[in-house]
């Protein structure tokens, strides 16, 4: 009788052990693809598309748009020098925020429109 409990009980640590990895895994279908982005004077443009994020728009709205354009941020940092948070994307593309407020882009090659600030 005793084997039988133990079986059971190791039965069922197997069956939730199961399910708690499978509940952990992440499907391949919620990885969002990047749409991409045009740089613009006055923000940076939906690829493909009339629609911008432009300087102004609040950081939380600004965030949400841009991880969508660019993909996950590598990192969000403050640039004290420049009294700046600043968001960079793998791709060499960094967003610069001041006052709740996203104000400006810089690529690492240079180009920046709004305001720019050493990374």
């Amino acid at each position: 009788m005793s084997g039988f409990r133990l079986k059971a009980k190791l039965t069922g640590g197997v069956l939730l052990l199961a399910f708690t990895l499978t509940a952990c895994a992440t499907p391949e279908s919620t990885v969002m693809t990047p749409i991409g982005y045009r740089l613009i004077a006055d923000g940076l443009g939906v690829a493909g598309s009339l629609q911008e994020v432009s300087f102004g728009r609040s950081e939380a709205g600004a965030v949400i748009a841009l991880e969508k354009l660019a993909g996950p941020a590598m990192s969000i940092e403050i640039n004290a020098a420049c009294d700046a948070k600043q968001m960079k994307f793998s791709d060499g593309l960094v967003a610069n925020f001041r006052g709740n407020s996203f104000e400006g882009w810089q690529m690492l090659d240079g180009q920046s429109a709004g305001l720019a600030c050493a990374v």
